[in-house]
């Protein structure tokens, strides 16, 4: 009754007695019918001890059927109070103690209404036998004094005996005969006693106050139809007080918060709770629960040889069921077990120890005890096939193995829960946390075809066994502002995820992957926030995709491996860029990274392995790809070849050792940041790019590799304040620029070519934009075909003192447009010819 909503009937009676003047507010509880013509009210006087004596009785004369019998509290000590009904026959309509100490003995009495007790002191008791016979029979107590009825009382038309003690105690030690019912009413307590069993075969009814079974021989108190219904006047409750007190089976219906108080066991065929089962007895069921609205069952429960459904069902917007007592049942594998049914939450509290199944097909399911799913022999496992489970708050390990069988199948968790039992997931099975620390431990072998999704709080992944469940999993916050992780902690190298792991957050948000072991993984997709945390670990994934901003892998001193087939993937076309921080490797012969069209990937660490490293377009993003920003001390020994989008480097080594160069194709570019000084660095630029080779910001940077162009290259510098130089030196670098392309400088900054090794390429060299400088000492730096266009152009050549010359001998120069040549004083050149409108300074 703790969380029942009372009917808005409930206490009406109560409100009437208190409204209405003394004398008249009882009357009002307790009506009786009209009262027929002929009878007559006697008051007993008490002469004697005989109800024959007609001097016992005011007025005079012996009682009548029909009449009204009175036994007043006078004070006098010589009232005789032990009476004996000698009369036979005799049909009452009511009996009335007014005062203390009376005990009635003798025949049987037929009462057409019944008994009342209003009076203090002394135990009245009636020991006759009483029948009811034309109406319900009523026994009602009003006062402070106690009745006992320890006669035998029978009921017959299928009438009811109404037992309403208003304030104290009221017992019945006699049998209970017939084929009527028995109702339980007001706030005193009712106390069924004796040593004989009470056979009435009609409904019990507790309306208010508590029936208290209590005949001894462990003996039948009430019969098989019982209701425990609060709804009416006072709190309605039943309880044994000792063994053997109910029918072989009982049907039970408890409402508007009723208590039923099981001290020592009962066994039920039908059970309806809108209400609570309390007490430390044994509840044997024979039949499924029903319950609505909050409930409570503190009792053990045995489910029997057979799978019991608990429903629970919403009542005045709640419904809960708490079992916080043992469910048990018979011990063998194959056993019963429970089945959950209803939109509201059961909760087991308690180690449970049946044998079955835990079927979980709607609303909540709550785990608050680790035993609390039964035992974990065969056929013991819970099946999700609807609803939620919920493992609810506290540390605990449970060892039930779960089967997420519905495509929504959910377990929540809360505290700290660690699972030893096997999982199997047959559709997709979400697992949410409540909050961040929230933390689930999944100490088994998961298999199943379904994925996992996770929301909210920390899921890991532990135990020695590897897990070969074919889904994906899902990792994202669900509820603001909640952290989502998912831990990877098995042994090194044994699989956690053999699908793919989509990590995404939102806003502070995040998805988060930790490794805390090496290996584990396959694919891993970050989007939108998501990160990959590895804390010193390695990690070899088949597949590392980008898709959305703010996304990062932190090796925290660790190393992500790409063998073969493994590729990195950037499919989100914006910043920030997607950054891996820490150290790479790529180890297959060929290692792609394809990247969509604006996209922007930084690897901030070190790069080692010996593969031909790959930069593409995605297949669906045609010739358009992304920016790949290096800028680490990269060891990495084989080919760097950009076919799409562009590489940027940020550092003298991000382009690896030296041996195998770097090869720009198509319509990719490479771009120079940070004022570096890239070494004897191979460089073949094959790229129709408009800035194929880029110098970036207001500052110098350098290349002293050998350049080869396949194709004419465009060498840009944007910013009017930048320098991109071409160095050339014996010692460190005798580089040059050779192959059959051509050079075309862009953009307002300045290009240097210097140095000493003679470049030998033969495409044309034009200038567009900025200014082109251009000398070595030991033979041409340009090609023999030069074009020099536009106001804002300029070619200065031979400004180093010992570059006499910076033209093949009869190169041809065009200066048109306003552009102009400058020629350092020392500066000779031998031209075929020299054409166009623009400006030519000798010095």
């Amino acid at each position: 009754m703790k969380y029942s909503i009372l009917s808005p009937w409930a206490g009406r009676f109560r409100a009437l007695a208190k409204s209405l003047p003394p004398g008249l507010a009882l009357v009002s509880v307790l009506v009786w019918p009209a009262m027929p013509a002929s009878a007559a009210t006697r008051i007993w006087l008490g002469a004697t001890a005989l109800w024959s004596n007609p001097d016992n009785w005011s007025p005079n004369g012996v009682p009548q059927n029909g009449d009204f019998l009175t036994f007043p509290d006078d004070g006098n000590p010589f009232t005789v109070r032990s009476m004996n009904n000698d009369l036979v026959n005799l049909s009452l309509n009511n009996i009335t103690f007014l005062g203390p100490g009376y005990t009635l003995d003798g025949n049987v009495l037929t009462l057409g209404q019944g008994i009342t007790d209003n009076h203090s002191g002394a135990l009245n008791r009636v020991r006759c036998g009483l029948q009811f016979t034309i109406g319900d029979g009523r026994f009602n107590s009003l006062g402070i004094g106690q009745l006992e009825v320890s006669g035998t009382t029978t009921l017959t038309g299928n009438q009811d005996l109404i037992v309403t003690p208003l304030v104290t105690n009221l017992t019945v030690s006699g049998v209970i005969q017939g084929n009527g019912g028995l109702v339980k009413r007001g706030d005193g307590a009712l106390f069924l006693r004796g040593s004989a069993a009470n056979t009435y075969t009609g409904p019990t009814r507790v309306q208010g106050g508590r029936l208290h079974l209590a005949k001894t021989s462990a003996v039948r108190a009430i019969s098989a139809d019982v209701t425990i219904d609060a709804a009416f006047i006072g709190n309605a409750s039943l309880s044994d007080d000792l063994p053997g007190q109910y029918p072989p089976t009982v049907s039970m219906l408890i409402t508007n918060g009723g208590d039923w108080f099981i001290t020592n066991g009962a066994t039920v065929t039908s059970l309806f709770l809108d209400g609570d089962v309390l007490g430390s007895g044994l509840l044997n069921l024979e039949c499924d629960v029903v319950a609505q609205g909050g409930c409570q069952i503190n009792c053990s429960l045995n489910v029997g040889n057979q799978t019991r459904t608990f429903t629970v069902n919403i009542a005045n917007f709640f419904a809960q069921l708490g079992v916080s007592g043992n469910i048990v049942g018979p011990l063998g594998p194959n056993s019963s077990g429970i089945i959950k049914e209803g939109p509201g939450l059961l909760i087991l509290k308690n180690q449970n120890t049946y044998q079955g199944p835990t079927l979980l097909k709607d609303g909540y399911l709550y785990v608050q005890h680790a035993g609390a799913l039964g035992s974990t022999g065969a056929g013991g496992e819970t099946r999700l096939q609807g609803g939620i489970l919920y493992f609810d708050g506290g540390t605990f390990t449970c060892p039930e193995k779960i089967v997420a069988e519905d495509p929504f199948a959910t377990i929540l968790f809360g505290g700290n829960v660690t699972l030893t039992g096997p999982l199997t997931v047959i559709s997709d099975c979400f697992l949410l946390g409540g909050s961040a620390g929230d933390r689930l431990e999944i100490g088994s072998a998961i298999d199943g075809p379904g994925g996992l999704v996770v929301r909210d709080g920390i899921v890991r992944m532990s135990g020695s066994a590897p897990n070969s469940f074919g889904g994906n999993v899902s990792v994202s916050p669900f509820h603001l502002p909640v952290t989502s992780v998912l831990e990877l902690a098995k042994p090194d190298n044994v699989v956690a995820v053999p699908g793919s792991i989509s990590l995404s957050g939102s806003g502070t948000n995040a998805g988060v992957l930790r490794s805390l072991q090496n290996g584990g993984v396959n694919e891993v997709v970050l989007s939108f926030g998501g990160s990959w945390e590895m804390n010193g670990h390695v990690a070899s994934p088949s597949l590392l995709r980008f898709f959305g901003p703010g996304v990062f892998v932190n090796t925290g001193g660790g190393q992500i491996q790409f063998g073969p087939d493994a590729l990195i993937m950037n499919s989100f076309g914006g910043g920030p860029p997607a950054r891996i921080i820490g150290n790479v490797a790529f180890l297959a012969p060929t290692n792609e990274l394809q990247l969509s069209g604006n996209s922007l990937t930084h690897i901030q660490g070190q790069v080692t392995g010996g593969a031909t490293i790959l930069q593409k377009a995605q297949s669906n993003a045609g010739a358009a790809g992304g920016t790949l920003i290096l800028d680490g001390d990269n060891q990495f020994t084989g080919p760097i070849i950009v076919e799409a989008g562009r590489l940027q480097i940020g550092s003298a080594t991000a382009l690896g050792s030296t041996g195998a160069g770097t090869f720009v194709n198509a319509n990719a570019s490479l771009a120079l940041d940070g004022g570096i000084a890239v070494g004897f660095e191979p460089l073949t630029l094959n790229s129709t790019n408009a800035s194929a080779l880029t110098s970036l910001g207001p500052i110098t940077n350098i290349w002293r590799g050998n350049i080869t162009l396949q194709r004419t290259a465009s060498i840009a510098v944007p910013d009017s304040a930048g320098v991109l130089r071409f160095e050339s030196f014996f010692g460190c670098c005798p580089s040059f620029i050779t192959g059959p392309g051509g050079l075309t400088k862009s953009g307002p900054g300045t290009a240097v070519i210097t140095g000493t090794v003679a470049n030998n390429y033969t495409g044309q060299t034009t200038v567009n934009e900025g200014l082109l400088e251009a000398s070595r000492t030991q033979g041409p730096a340009l090609s023999s075909n030069v074009v020099v266009s536009g106001v804002n152009s300029i070619l200065r050549t031979g400004r180093s003192p010992s570059a006499v010359q910076a033209l093949p001998t009869a190169a041809s120069m065009t200066v048109q447009d306003g552009a102009l040549w400058a020629m350092n004083t020392a500066n000779i050149e031998t031209l075929s010819r020299l054409v166009g409108d623009g400006r030519l300074d000798i010095g």
